[in-house]
């Protein structure tokens, strides 16, 4: 006989998320329904909260992800505001696990009410198995706009070294922060393949990767390094 699996919404890893959503909105950083994030959930807490048995709800990627096949993520709602994670987090957030494939994922937890994974999904999955291969133990993807950023991209050299060496003379903290810099893209459109790919190749070098005009998608293996 199976033991009885715990309920997800419990777990410590919940809070976290809520408590970074609320510190990004706080900041301005996560206006209406801006930013996502995601988090590989380790082998222990599948098996203590999820039930073995593959879910049949399998949804197809539009980018096939074979390096994370049979992965678990914890992943924010398409059209969620950070601020109301606290309120509903078994609608705002959900918990996906990748088929043995890599070209689908099926919905363990969450996502009630009709709500389906953020629109950056394929950048989040895709950043996750490119910062595997440097670092086992990488968990979070999370996208936000931070403003400065924002405001800094649209005046600067789009260029990684420029932008990284301005970075490391405004604040001498950004050095020990990110000591291998950051990855800078063209402006491109949000929610797109193109995206995702430029993104996962930035990634295979940077923890952090700059969409001007837009915000920037940064990694860690816990939440505070990652914000």
């Amino acid at each position: 006989m199976s033991s009885r699996k715990k309920d997800f919404s419990t777990n410590t890893l919940i809070k976290e998320i809520i408590d970074a959503a609320n510190t990004m909105w706080n900041r301005g950083w996560a206006e209406r329904n801006a930013g996502n994030i995601s988090c590989l959930l380790d082998n222990k807490t599948v098996k203590n909260h999820f039930s073995d048995v593959k879910k049949k709800n399998k949804t197809d990627l539009v980018i096939p992800v074979p390096d994370l096949s049979d992965k678990a993520f914890l992943v924010s709602a398409s059209g969620s505001y950070f601020k109301n994670y606290n309120k509903a987090p078994a609608s705002y957030l959900g918990v996906i696990r990748i088929a043995d494939n890599g070209k689908n994922f099926s919905i363990l937890w969450g996502f009630e009410d009709g709500n389906k994974p953020t629109s950056e999904i394929n950048a989040h999955l895709l950043s996750h198995a490119e910062r595997l291969k440097s670092d086992p133990e990488h968990r979070f993807v999370i996208h936000t706009h931070a403003t400065d950023l924002i405001a800094m991209s649209a005046v600067h050299e789009l260029d990684d070294i420029s932008f990284t060496r301005t970075l490391w003379l405004m604040h001498t903290e950004c050095i020990t922060i990110c000591p291998e810099g950051i990855g800078v893209l063209p402006i491109m459109v949000p929610g797109t393949q193109e995206l995702a790919l430029k993104t996962a190749e930035k990634m295979s070098k940077y923890r952090a990767v700059i969409w001007p005009f837009h915000g920037i998608l940064g990694t860690g293996r816990n939440i505070d390094e990652t914000i």
